[in-house]
């Protein structure tokens, strides 16, 4: 399953459906404190973060993730000039839906090093 947050609720859903072809599960949170919530009672494989987050509001949704999901990894997709954030792997959206599926099949079949690794 796929936690994806997003403040934009139309390209939540476009993505989310795009995922859901490929064969993924996602359910998509627009605050950490609902993110939270649901990760207390959920596992979840990835939190897919979205670009249009401000800075604070990318890290919250980490660390709230983080708290329940130690393991799983951090996807957050960006523009060409976001600030870097805590999320393990990041994506350009410029390279569109189809890259975006093979990144997340890399990095949950553990194909795919993390920042920094």
């Amino acid at each position: 399953m796929i936690a994806q947050a997003s403040v934009d609720l139309s390209l939540a859903n476009t993505r989310a459906a795009v995922l859901r072809i490929a064969g993924y599960n996602v359910r998509t949170f627009m605050s950490a404190d609902e993110l939270a919530l649901a990760c207390a009672n959920q596992k979840f494989d990835l939190l897919l973060v979205g670009h249009f987050f401000e800075y604070g509001g990318r890290e919250e949704m980490c660390a709230s993730f983080r708290k329940h999901n130690p393991g799983s990894p951090i996807l957050q997709l960006q523009c060409m000039n976001i600030v870097p954030t805590t999320a393990d792997y990041s994506f350009t959206v410029d390279e569109g839906p189809e890259a975006l599926v093979t990144l997340l099949n890399e990095i949950l079949l553990g194909r795919k090093a993390k920042v920094g690794d």
